[in-house]
């Protein structure tokens, strides 16, 4: 279980609100949390933490009508055919060289954001290492995980 694991944070990951180029934020530059709503949100499958992310920032615990997606390529993909909206971190952003049906909106400040790290067994050999690389991640200059990159 997790109460057997170490977890050693590397970065702070900003999300963005993926909308179809149709839909009425489209328009915006920014958007605000209090614009999210789940009856509009596709979601990874349980045990994804985006999903947990999307049901903490839209206040709700178990989403009715939801439409579930097995992967971030899926989901990207659920959102350019206009099935819904979705939150998707920065580094999918920056990578999506399709961009002709999707608007990536950043969030007003504060942004919402996911917490990247390596977990490992504390009865691990590899403890030290673990923490040494999450360290030495932690010091790059990683421009990816943010979306004004």
């Amino acid at each position: 279980g997790e109460a057997d694991l170490l977890e050693y944070p590397v970065l702070q990951e900003e999300l963005a609100l993926a909308v179809p180029l149709t839909h009425p934020l489209a328009t915006e530059t920014t958007v605000s949390i209090s614009a999210l709503k789940t009856r509009d949100m596709v979601m990874l499958e349980h045990g994804h933490c985006l999903r947990d992310k999307t049901l903490e920032l839209c206040s709700a615990d178990s989403p009715s009508g939801c439409i579930h997606a097995t992967s971030l390529e899926t989901l990207r993909f659920m959102v350019k055919s206009k099935i819904g909206t979705a939150l998707v971190p920065a580094m999918a952003v920056h990578f999506d060289k399709n961009r002709d049906l999707v608007k990536y909106l950043p969030f007003e400040a504060p942004a919402p954001s996911r917490t990247l790290g390596i977990a490992v067994s504390k009865r691990s050999s590899f403890v030290n290492d673990a923490q040494e690389l999450a360290e030495f991640l932690g010091g790059l200059n990683v421009s990816a995980n943010r979306l004004g990159s």
